[in-house]
């Protein structure tokens, strides 16, 4: 498989012990409330450097029946922090523009190598 799911005692500790804030995101795609139930820790992850490789929507969750809340431009920058799988079996990464810093989720397809290799809680 190409994430790494191995974690280490000390690194598991360092995410239950951190705050959280509520991004969007979702677990099953029933409506709106399924967008913006996801919890995203706000620390305990190591950002990477990417970009968008086509025109890209980024959604309020990690499914595409979320709300788009705005697109990446061909080559534009979009920093990973995590991915989830959805109920599809989908990959998504949560990340931000560093432009103006807005954040959301991004289907991997879309994203240079693949998006995160770091799982989200």
């Amino acid at each position: 498989m190409r994430r790494n799911a191995g974690i280490t005692a000390c690194a598991s500790a360092l995410l239950l012990a951190a705050a959280t804030f509520a991004f969007p995101a979702t677990a099953a795609p029933s409506g709106a409330e399924s967008c913006t139930s996801h919890q995203v820790p706000s620390s305990g992850y190591t950002p990477t450097d990417g970009s968008a490789l086509d025109e890209a929507p980024v959604r309020s969750g990690p499914h595409s029946t979320c709300s788009v809340r705005w697109y990446l431009d061909p080559g534009e920058d979009f920093v990973y922090w995590c991915y989830v799988y959805n109920e599809s079996g989908n990959s998504w990464t949560f990340g931000y523009a560093p432009e103006g810093g807005k954040y959301g989720w991004v289907y991997d397809p879309h994203l240079a190598d693949y998006g995160s290799k770091t799982q989200c809680p």
